[in-house]
């Protein structure tokens, strides 16, 4: 097996990723004795392991540790009971695996504990507890500052980092948030008495837990007090992830620290200082992060939610792209299903994200496709033959270097500072400073490209902008103006929002409070967006305002049961020469919405065409739902379409302005390799034309389509 590193029992100096070679990164519980049965067993298993690694080809094995032996939701009690596991992992496993040309590296599971299940676990743990905005203390995740805490967790780390991995992956369960007292809510944390304390230091005032939070969600105008407790909160996790690396340098200081990362915006609630935190962590070395995949079973959720997959992990690369420059941060997009067998998630949807892991630039992926249990790897048969398979399709893509080259389509902004700008209203609660985004899986899901950009590189892009009522708060006033003078796609409570900032005289309508009872149709109009006819179609969503015009062209109306109606979508162009779009639901509707339809995609097309002024890069003709990915480098487009429905497509349909003919298009074979494609070409009408590639793609396939622009 081709390897990444010398094969050799011994470690390398410090563990560097190859930028272009991909690389499998594979999470493994391996069992070890006497907890998890005989020492024959755990010898066996271990031999397995080795044998796998080299017939699937995985260039590294993360071992989850320091977890109990009855969950591996909580961390380990101390040291001492880890010994004997620790010792076999450094005397045996470890050169077992390097001997085998396979980097030995560390899932350090539990850091502070995940979630207890609900079990009162607190008589195990003599550490001090994470407090959360109820003031309910979990049921044994441990505070992070907590003195006993970083006694009794710094000789675990120490322990473990003495078995001299590359690296150690610190899970994400290092967080201030979610930690097992949602109650239907998302707990965030830490409002313990060590916490208050030192916010009062800091801020020269004591607030207690109930003052704190009420001006944490004061409605209206942010508290400033909000700003400077996320600025306390973001400087203790940094704090934290220094003493984490102290303790494992300390002892080996060539190991590098890694982490799994959680929602962009829910971090942004604990005020993350994405910089500093990875720049502590990491030390000397290059920050190295794993992406959440967001669907950890591909049973939980209808077919078109898998977009959520592409969404979580761009938006989590975004951010640190944009915090470190391009290039620096390593990355190990996590591919979930640690329940793995086809029951949780099928061939067809494991290469998928396999496939997204490339797109995105990042030629190593985290492999969590075993259960923690100990079980034999091969009781899943379909395990080896995907990677093996998929690998050659993965190279070719790894070769393109896809992180240098520009995403196309509509811009999401990104801002990690959204949940100090964004305003809430009466009766908020914590989540809704980080929780919010409407519009962004409902795009995704009907073909819409898009990438994710901060507001300062929003305002200076021709692109169209899509905002909605949590984005509409991040961008400064100069910067919203600039994108007001540009392209943008509004829903009804960016309006709102835009109002409220006082830019409504920018966008052409009014709107009004939200509605309390459904609309049941939309009827569209024909002759104003192009390619888009007269027709009336479902709507059934609860989640719209009223819309009043003031020199927009209305696109749409919305029919209730009496049949009322009222404005639904409009289109105007400002004072500044920008175009706005405006649709007057929120985001996708409602859980009993419809949005996806072809009538609805070809106004949605025509808005697209109609605000980027005919450039738009491109607009998937489809039949359901589906995922497409546009980057472009010079001359070359790479268009990557992904079938998010259940029926197989037979021919996928691209509209792509210009009228230029004379292009190559070739398409990805399953063997890795470009292949010349002949395709159909509409005449040009408009300016743009219709370019049809055959296919056969099931659910969850890509077709990956390479062009060379003339």
């Amino acid at each position: 097996m081709e390897s990444q590193q010398t094969v050799t029992a011994q470690p390398l100096a410090w563990y560097q990723l190859p930028n272009t070679r991909v690389t499998y990164n594979y999470r493994y519980f391996l069992p070890y004795a006497p907890e998890w049965g005989s020492q024959e067993l755990c010898d066996r298993r271990l031999q397995e392991l080795v044998t796998f690694c080299r017939t699937a080809e995985i260039d590294a094995v993360q071992f989850y540790v320091n977890i109990l032996p009855g969950t591996y939701y909580m961390p380990a009690h101390n040291a001492a009971e880890q010994a004997h596991w620790a010792a076999w992992m450094k005397s045996v496993v470890a050169p077992t695996l390097r001997e085998a040309g396979v980097s030995y590296q560390l899932n350090y599971q539990m850091l502070l504990g995940a979630t207890p299940y609900k079990l009162d676990m607190r008589d195990e743990y003599p550490w001090e507890f994470l407090v959360n905005q109820y003031g309910e203390e979990t049921l044994g995740c441990a505070c992070p500052i907590g003195p006993v805490f970083r006694e009794v967790m710094g000789e675990m780390l120490r322990l473990w980092a003495d078995t001299d991995p590359d690296i150690i992956w610190i899970d994400d369960d290092f967080r201030l948030h979610n930690h097992g007292l949602g109650n239907g809510e998302l707990d965030y944390y830490c409002y313990c008495p060590r916490h208050l304390q030192a916010f009062a230091d800091r801020v020269g005032r004591y607030y207690d837990r109930e003052t704190l939070v009420a001006e944490l969600v004061k409605p209206g105008t942010p508290s400033p007090l909000r700003a400077q407790w996320m600025d306390f909160l973001g400087e203790t996790m940094v704090d934290s992830a220094n003493w984490v690396r102290e303790q494992v340098q300390a002892v080996s200081p060539r190991t590098r620290l890694a982490l799994m990362t959680s929602v962009p915006d829910v971090h942004s609630v604990e005020g993350r200082p994405w910089k500093a935190f990875l720049e502590a962590l990491s030390g000397p070395y290059p920050p190295m992060t794993r992406p959440c995949c967001g669907v950890y079973t591909g049973t939980s959720v209808a077919v078109k939610d898998n977009a959520i997959t592409y969404r979580f992990m761009g938006h989590s690369i975004a951010v640190l792209e944009h915090a470190f420059g391009p290039g620096v941060v390593d990355y190990g997009p996590e591919l979930e299903n640690t329940r793995f067998t086809t029951w949780a998630k099928s061939v067809a949807h494991t290469r998928h994200v396999l496939e997204i892991a490339q797109l995105l630039g990042c030629p190593q992926i985290t492999l969590s496709i075993n259960d923690l249990e100990g079980s034999p790897i091969d009781e899943e048969s379909a395990t080896i033959p995907m990677l093996v398979d998929a690998r050659p399709r993965l190279q070719a893509l790894a070769d393109l270097e896809l992180r240098r080259w520009q995403p196309q389509g509509v811009i999401f902004l990104d801002d990690p500072h959204a949940a100090r700008k964004v305003q809430v209203g009466e009766e908020a609660k914590m989540q809704d400073l980080g929780l919010l985004r409407q519009w962004e899986d409902v795009l995704l899901q009907v073909g819409i490209p898009a990438y994710y950009a901060t507001s300062a590189q929003a305002a200076a892009s021709p692109n169209v902008v899509v905002l909605e009522g949590y984005t509409a708060w991040c961008p400064s006033d100069d910067e919203l103006q600039r994108i007001l003078a540009g392209a943008v796609l509004l829903d009804a409570d960016a309006v709102a929002v835009l109002q409220q900032r006082g830019f409504g005289h920018l966008l052409g309508v009014e709107v009004g409070p939200r509605m309390t009872y459904g609309i049941m149709s939309e009827r569209y109009a024909g002759g104003i967006l192009p390619g888009a006819s007269e027709c009336r179609m479902p709507h059934r969503g609860f989640d719209w305002r009223t819309m009043t015009l003031a020199g927009a062209t209305a696109v749409s109306q919305f029919i209730n049961g009496k049949f009322q109606h009222f404005p639904g979508s409009a289109i105007f162009e400002n004072s500044l020469g920008g175009r706005v779009g405006i649709y007057a639901s929120v985001g996708d509707l409602s859980s009993s919405g419809i949005f996806g339809s072809h009538g609805r995609l070809r106004w949605l097309h025509g808005m697209l065409r109609w605000l980027s002024r005919d450039t738009f890069c491109a607009l998937p003709v489809i039949a359901h739902h589906g995922l497409t990915v546009v980057r472009t480098d010079g001359n070359r487009q790479l268009l990557a379409f992904a079938n998010l429905g259940t029926d197989v497509l037979h021919e996928l349909a691209v509209r792509l302005p210009g009228v230029c003919t004379g292009d190559t298009v070739q398409v990805l074979d399953a063997h890795g390799r470009w292949q010349p494609q002949a395709c159909q070409c509409s005449p040009v009408v408009d300016g743009w034309r219709t370019m049809t590639i055959p296919c056969e793609l099931g659910a969850f396939g890509w077709l990956m389509v390479m062009r060379t622009i003339c």
